[in-house]
């Protein structure tokens, strides 16, 4: 018989993840978008996505057939789908073991780098 503290193992370090995407298109930008659909079917594909470290290009796909279009106002169409990400983004480990104080100030340098950099 073993003692002591039960051992946690990961089992994968790569796991897809899923994202609950909308989009705000014109008629035109909507007609391009459902034909995008039906050409890509399940296949993956790039679109740049935005998470809690930013703007970053994701591979995904279509989970099922996106819903849409609704019109919302005047003239957008909206359409909602679910997708899976092949990865779920996020930093380096490294940087939260090692570097979690400049983690928490980056808000200061882009500020610093944005809006007080001389020109």
């Amino acid at each position: 018989m073993v003692s002591g503290r039960a051992r946690q193992r990961v089992a994968y370090t790569s796991v897809p993840a899923y994202a609950d995407l909308s989009w705000l298109f014109t008629a035109l930008q909507g007609m391009i978008f459902e034909s995008f659909v039906a050409a890509a079917g399940g296949d993956w594909f790039m679109i740049s996505i935005k998470s809690p470290i930013g703007y970053i290009a994701q591979e995904c796909r279509f989970m099922e057939s996106p819903q849409g279009p609704q019109l919302v106002g005047v003239n957008l169409w909206s359409y909602k789908a679910k997708v899976e990400l092949r990865e779920k983004p996020s930093l380096d480990p490294s940087y939260a073991l090692y570097y979690p104080s400049i983690i928490l100030q980056l808000d200061i340098f882009d500020r610093a780098m944005n809006e007080a950099w001389p020109q």
